[in-house]
């Protein structure tokens, strides 16, 4: 089975952008061909995402001609994509039309208001099998990849739209960005079933964005904690949204309070809500809880996605009883081909045979649902990104001259610098640093100054510590 059949659903609408222009799977073959006149070979593409036509086409047209694209965020700064670049040696680059001057590259071709353009590199060896690269983590600096085949790929397709229940019926609109597995998943899951998708960059606080979700009638809307927690504070529950059937929730846990709201807010108007559960690694989900137990049972990432299995092991592998707590291991056709740091590793094949230690902690209860209370490894997920807290201490520390620590408090970052006394100046160039960088909304960091940066016996920095003055910080 193909991952994306046009020709079964020639005539249905695959899409409807902002404009108003409707384009149905027959013009996204033909499109996806003439783009595939200009790039030869078996080549490795990078493609900087917007929710745009111009990525759409550049993407779909990549995977349907057996071409390996590397998805990067439009915000990504040029210093860093150019570092990617020489890292992994791709021999072209589709992208935003206003970036072809910024690089020493030969145009190939233009349309959709994007440009593709091939490198001067020696293209890197692409084992037969990799169909995706995707970061890890939403740093931007950090050039480990997911590899991803496209079994792994169909298998979690097929998955999610089993557990969803989506048909030719829905429309989707685009609240996430394509290079975010989640927001990818929701176009492959659409485009799969020969539903639409309705394409707009608009924020869900954009008033434009509600008028382009009525008229067109979306079925269904996804997003990430913040999503729902600024939907709650613009009063979500007052709008008049009567094509809206499926809500789904990724990305992190939702905070007890939007959990309440929508739940009762999903039971008062008939609509389904699934929380769910996944990583890059995994192509996108592992877990799901269904619409019936989110109101009870709203704290749980649910059981595995048909297909997959879950269970909770300790260091040893031997699996646990229920309410023990140890790591959540994930088994399934959609754990990825293994990870990638250069174009070396793209000759790799399937290195991780199904089977993926999550790094999460947490516990299953005896009906089998499993629950997530802490990670082994140092990543935080701020509005549904994935961050190396590594990469950012490093990134802060360099780049402003001072030792500073970060880690996750009470899902923001948390971030202790050394000093003498507080400076409201170094603190706001601190979160200017951050929000430049990352994204990082500013009321998601807590900061705070100590006199020196305390360490264990071992050397290593006392994080125990420093989380307990951001606490106290935080409660003052």
């Amino acid at each position: 089975m193909q991952l994306f059949d046009f020709v079964k659903y020639e005539k249905c609408t695959a899409c409807i952008t902002e404009d108003g222009r409707q384009y149905t799977y027959g013009e996204l073959e033909r499109m996806c061909r003439e783009f595939g006149q200009y790039v030869s070979g078996r080549s490795l593409l990078f493609i900087v995402c917007s929710n745009k036509m111009g990525t759409l086409i550049g993407y779909l047209s990549a995977m349907k001609n057996g071409h390996v694209p590397l998805l990067l965020g439009k915000d990504m700064a040029l210093t860093d994509m150019r570092k990617l670049c020489e890292e992994y040696t791709p021999s072209y680059l589709w992208m935003p039309e206003e970036m072809a001057d910024m690089w020493d590259a030969d145009v190939v071709w233009k349309n959709w208001d994007y440009v593709l353009v091939r490198s001067r590199y020696q293209a890197p060896v692409l084992h037969k099998d990799l169909a995706l690269l995707l970061p890890t983590s939403e740093s931007t600096g950090n050039s480990k990849m997911v590899r991803l085949s496209h079994g792994n790929l169909l298998a979690n397709t097929k998955s999610i739209c089993q557990y969803l229940g989506i048909t030719k019926d829905e429309r989707a609109i685009t609240t996430l960005p394509m290079n975010y597995t989640y927001g990818l998943s929701v176009i492959h899951t659409h485009l799969h079933k020969g539903a639409t998708l309705l394409l707009t960059e608009r924020s869900v606080l954009d008033k434009s964005f509600w008028d382009f979700f009525r008229k067109w009638e979306s079925s269904s809307m996804s997003g990430v904690p913040y999503t729902y927690e600024m939907l709650r504070l613009g009063g979500f529950s007052s709008m008049q949204l009567p094509s809206l059937k499926t809500m789904t929730q990724a990305g992190g846990k939702l905070k007890e309070r939007e959990r309440r709201y929508f739940s009762e807010y999903a039971t008062q108007k008939g609509i389904h809500l699934y929380i769910m559960y996944g990583q890059t690694e995994a192509t996108a989900r592992m877990s799901y809880l269904s619409p019936e137990l989110v109101g009870t049972h709203g704290a749980s990432i649910g059981k595995a996605i048909p297909g997959g299995r879950l269970s909770i092991q300790d260091e040893a592998g031997k699996e646990l009883k229920p309410y023990e707590q140890g790591e959540l291991v994930y088994e399934g056709a959609n754990v990825m081909l293994g990870y990638a740091t250069g174009k070396k590793d793209l000759v790799l094949g399937d290195v991780m045979h199904g089977k993926l230690r999550t790094g999460d902690l947490g516990y299953q209860d005896e009906e089998g649902l499993c629950y997530i209370e802490g990670r082994k490894t140092r990543f935080v997920k701020i509005c549904g990104r994935r961050m190396n807290l590594d990469d950012i201490e490093e990134y802060l520390s360099v780049g402003l001259g001072r030792e500073i620590r970060c880690m996750e408090v009470m899902e923001q970052v948390g971030i202790v610098y050394e000093g003498e006394t507080a400076d409201g100046a170094f603190v706001e160039m601190i979160r200017n640093t951050l929000y430049d960088k990352y994204r990082i909304p500013k009321n998601q960091m807590v900061v705070h100054c100590v006199w020196e940066i305390p360490h264990l016996v071992s050397g290593k920095v006392d994080y125990g510590i420093l989380q307990m003055k951001l606490y106290e910080l935080i409660y003052e």
